[in-house]
């Protein structure tokens, strides 16, 4: 099984919350693999991939779960001078992982709409693994906005979602909060780890 974690920007909380949610399952006895296909920033190691290859309880290199390296902190299409990405590939090497795992936990790099390829998104390598992604919002004043926008285009892909908020903006609760919560019940906080585990472990029928 394959859940897939974008964000509604970059630096929302989206490895904060991959790694939440792979330490409650590994704490519940379930395999867990974290990847991260893409990550650009990479000065000397690539430090989410090694967070995520240090949580994960499955046997593997920081190459096995990180396929693609790049220095200049950009989208993947503009980091990847030399052209080297290869789509298929990561499908490809995602699916090997999952075969070590219960759960394959997949961090994307920056929002829906990051350019992979030229004419490839974040949102068509999420469509074409056909997994269910959970949404990372932060909480900061123009978050409605980005939410609502990532929400509008995930129904219009028919990709299965569910929102989660950061909220480590003290200010959320009155600028935000009371336009969000009139939307529907497809939020969740950053705080309600019970219930966020809860709903994977129901929607994996575990």
């Amino acid at each position: 099984m394959k859940i897939f974690i974008s964000g509604t920007n970059t630096n929302v909380g989206k490895t904060f919350i991959t790694n939440k949610i792979a330490m409650n399952l590994i704490n519940k006895g379930i395999k867990i693999g974290i990847s991260k296909p893409i990550e650009t920033g990479v000065i000397d190691i690539p430090l989410d991939a090694m967070l995520h290859l240090k949580t994960q309880n499955i046997k593997c290199n920081i190459n096995d779960i990180c396929f693609y390296q790049f220095s200049l902190p950009a989208s993947p299409f503009v980091a990847d001078k030399e052209n080297i990405i290869d789509v298929q590939r990561i499908k490809i090497n995602l699916n090997k992982l999952e075969k070590k795992c219960d759960i394959l936990l997949i961090e994307g790099a920056g929002g829906l709409f990051v350019p992979i390829k030229k004419d490839y998104f974040m949102i068509d390598l999420i469509k074409e693994l056909n997994t269910f992604c959970f949404i990372v919002s932060d909480s900061k004043l123009g978050c409605i906005n980005n939410l609502i926008s990532s929400r509008k285009i995930l129904g219009q892909y028919n990709i299965n979602f569910k929102s989660i908020v950061n909220i480590f903006n003290d200010d959320f609760m009155k600028t935000s909060y009371p336009f969000v919560k009139t939307l529907d019940n497809n939020f969740i906080y950053q705080f309600q780890e019970k219930e966020i585990i809860e709903f994977i472990l129901q929607l994996l029928n575990f």
